[in-house]
This record gives C-alpha cells, structure tokens and sequence, in this order.
C-alpha cells in the first residue's frame, strides 16, 4: 500500500532547492528503482549522471531542468511563413 507524501511549504522549498535530485525525482523520471536503468535513462536524454559510492545515481538538478526545457523548446514548431506580393 502506497502512502501519501505530504510536505510543508518549508520542506517544498528545501528539496527544490537541493542541488541534486531526490531519489523520488530520479524515480519519478525514470521509472526504475535500478541505477544502472535509472543512469541509461538520463543518459538518453543527455544529462550527466554521477555514480556515488554506495551505487546510487546523483543527477544534478540544474543539468535536467536545462535538458527537459530545451527538448521542449525543440518540440515547438515554428511556422513556415512566405513572402507575398502585392499587385496593384
């Protein structure tokens, strides 16, 4: 059975203000509790991934929210626009 996670706005500020992922980000990302999943994932999407000592994946937090913001942008259609002549 799942719980619920709550969170005080002190503690919200605190995690966001980490500079590396929590491991529920990185869980939330990936999909995949394993590190070596959970390190081709970030691969994948371009973003440095540190191995820590004990095995776990350290991802920085700066480094995915640039990664996710520019596949965004990428995303984004531009319109194809042409030059149309007037004649009078």
């Amino acid at each position: 059975m799942e719980q619920a996670i709550f969170l005080t706005e002190k503690q919200m500020d605190k995690q966001m203000n980490s500079l590396t992922m929590t491991a529920r980000e990185i869980f939330d990302v990936t999909g995949y509790k394993q590190p070596a999943r959970q390190k081709r994932v970030f691969e994948t999407l371009g973003v440095p991934v540190h191995i820590r000592p004990d095995g776990t994946v350290s991802v920085c937090r700066q480094h995915y929210l640039e990664s996710h913001t520019h596949t965004q942008v990428q995303k984004m259609r531009l319109p194809q626009l042409r030059l149309v002549k007037r004649t009078a």
